[in-house]
């Protein structure tokens, strides 16, 4: 017992060192990595918003400019908002950008992987009539489709944005417009066609 106590004394700093080592690595295998808050971008819809909430087609044209959006380094950008509706509930168009999918809809529909953030000029077409079916396209080819029932699955939408968090409005204009009808997939060719 006695040499015990010797050793104690004559080493007590590298006891010291030893026993603060292994606080910090039981405190870093318990430490998580802090998810970083997430942010949403949405463009200010001054176009208006859609008249008809039975059946109709939106038309945009939009080239997003990611280097005038200051976003903060703790944060990290989960959707670009291209058009929300505030007669419909969850109705709108947005780019995932963790996911790099288009979505739109209600029910939402999503397009495969693509990039929005080229720098390239870009047209969005997407059609809808209740009950019958709705459609995205983007430049003019259809990238996505499915019912469009106008309401939200299960009280949640892929347009919902957390409560806490307020989306950054930013000043780039989409140009817009909205045909109170749903467009064939010709139509929206030509119309792409025409705007290039």
């Amino acid at each position: 017992m006695g040499s015990a106590i010797t050793f104690f004394k004559k080493n007590k700093w590298v006891l010291f060192l030893l026993f603060i080592l292994v606080l910090v690595i039981v405190s870093q295998r318990e430490r998580k990595p802090a998810e970083p808050d997430y942010v949403d971008i949405m463009f200010d819809n001054k176009g208006g918003d859609v008249p008809n909430v039975n059946e109709g087609t939106l038309i945009m044209f939009t080239k997003i400019d990611m280097s005038s959006i200051f976003i903060n380094p703790s944060q990290r950008l989960r959707y670009v908002v291209l058009f929300s509706s505030k007669v419909v509930d969850g109705f709108g168009i947005k780019y995932n950008f963790i996911d790099s999918t288009l979505e739109a809809g209600l029910p939402l529909i999503k397009a495969e992987t693509i990039n929005l953030l080229d720098g390239n000029m870009h047209q969005i077409g997407y059609t809808f009539k209740k009950d019958v079916g709705q459609e995205l396209y983007l430049d003019g080819i259809k990238v996505a489709s499915g019912m469009f029932t106008g309401e939200k699955i299960g009280g949640v939408t892929g347009f919902a944005v957390m409560e806490f968090m307020e989306p950054i409005l930013v000043g780039q204009e989409i140009n817009a417009r909205y045909v109170g009808r749903q467009l064939s997939e010709g139509e929206l060719r030509e119309i792409f066609n025409k705007q290039r």
